[in-house]
C-alpha cells in the first residue's frame, strides 16, 4: 500500500491480466479476488458552531443575531481516489468533496464564517 501527501493507491492488487500466446486473456472474465466493498475512500470530518442572541423587540417581534461557522478547524475532505486505470493519476487524491453547487457552501468546504440578523414575528 502507498499512502504518502495525497496518494491513496494500493499498486500491489492491481497487476496486468495474465494472456495466453494468442493474446487472449486466460482469466475467465473476473478482474479479481477481491469481495465487494473492499475499500473505502478518505473519512469525512468537519465541526460546526453558532452563537444565537434573541433580542425582544415587542410582544410579537424580535430579532436574532447569528453568528456561525462552518469546518471551524479548515479540515481538508478528500473526495474518492481516480478510478480510471488508464489515468496517469490513478489512485491519487486529485480533489476535496464539494456537497453544494456554489463555493465555500456545503459539505467538505473550507472554513466558512456567517452573520446573519434575522427578524421573527
Amino acid at each position: 500500500m502507498l499512502v504518502s501527501g495525497s496518494t491513496f493507491t494500493f499498486t500491489c492488487l492491481f497487476t496486468s491480466v495474465p494472456r495466453n500466446a494468442n493474446g487472449q486473456s486466460v482469466s475467465d472474465g473476473k478482474f479479481g479476488a477481491l469481495g465487494r466493498n473492499t475499500f473505502y475512500g478518505p473519512g469525512f470530518q468537519s465541526v460546526d458552531a453558532s452563537l444565537f442572541k434573541t433580542t425582544r423587540i415587542t410582544e410579537r417581534i424580535s430579532t436574532q443575531f447569528r453568528f456561525e461557522v462552518f469546518n471551524i478547524f479548515n479540515l481538508v475532505n478528500w473526495a474518492n481516489p481516480v478510478t480510471n486505470f488508464s489515468s496517469g493519476s490513478f489512485g491519487l487524491l486529485t480533489n476535496t468533496r464539494n456537497g453544494g453547487s456554489a463555493p465555500g457552501i456545503g459539505l467538505g468546504e473550507p472554513r466558512n464564517v456567517q452573520l446573519a440578523l434575522k427578524v421573527l414575528f
